[in-house]
């Protein structure tokens, strides 16, 4: 009879083990599914990998230039800053404040070709940059006007040797500004999805 009572005891214990492993097992497979098709998500990918990507298939973006950011209409006039000390905080305020964008892109799938100016990452990748018309805007220039700038935060982080070259940035554009140290953009794109650029993009 006691030894009945041990067993009877011990048996919570023993069914609480046996669930907890189940759990941990159900979770890996589910993980594993999840990640079959995106078995890189968060490191840095190369443009022609991301460029296969499954996820890529199930967009639909709209190929854009950069006068399609702009109001018909509008003049360009590029942001001007000292860049010995750098941009005023008020400045880069005044120029999300006082440059338009087209309302209607906010939440519209994209596509747009550009170049990458890096404001973090490391040696191996960028993980945040704005992408711009022109190589080396922000940098050797002064910023193009905000409704000629992106703010970037890609789904893979982009390799630095792939950081120089023309790319294509596929996503969903937010009509929310982002100030930095290089200028303010008044449009944004988290998770975007980085390829290689392609002629007929830009058509």
């Amino acid at each position: 009879m006691l030894r009945q009572n041990n067993i009877n005891k011990h048996t919570p214990v023993i069914l609480k083990t046996i669930l907890s492993g189940l759990f941990v097992v159900l979770l890996s497979c589910l993980l594993s599914v999840a990640f079959a098709d995106d078995p890189e998500a968060g490191k840095a990918l190369k443009l022609d990998k991301q460029a296969k990507l499954d996820v890529l298939k199930e967009l639909e973006p709209m190929a854009i230039m950069w006068d399609g950011l702009m109001p018909e209409g509008y003049i360009p006039d590029p942001q001007v800053f000292l860049f010995n000390i750098g941009p005023d905080p008020t400045a880069l305020t005044s120029a999300l404040d006082s440059t338009p964008i087209v309302e209607s892109l906010d939440g519209q799938q994209i596509s747009i070709p550009g170049f990458a100016v890096p404001l973090d990452g490391d040696a191996d990748m960028v993980t945040e940059f704005l992408l711009v018309p022109y190589f080396g805007a922000c940098i050797h220039t002064p910023p193009p006007p905000a409704n000629q700038m992106i703010h970037v935060i890609p789904k893979y982080p982009l390799l630095q040797d792939e950081s120089w070259d023309a790319i294509t940035v596929v996503g969903t554009l937010s009509a929310i500004g982002v100030t930095s140290e290089y200028g303010a953009a008044s449009y944004s794109m988290t998770d975007a999805i980085l390829i290689p650029y392609l002629e007929e993009s830009s058509q």
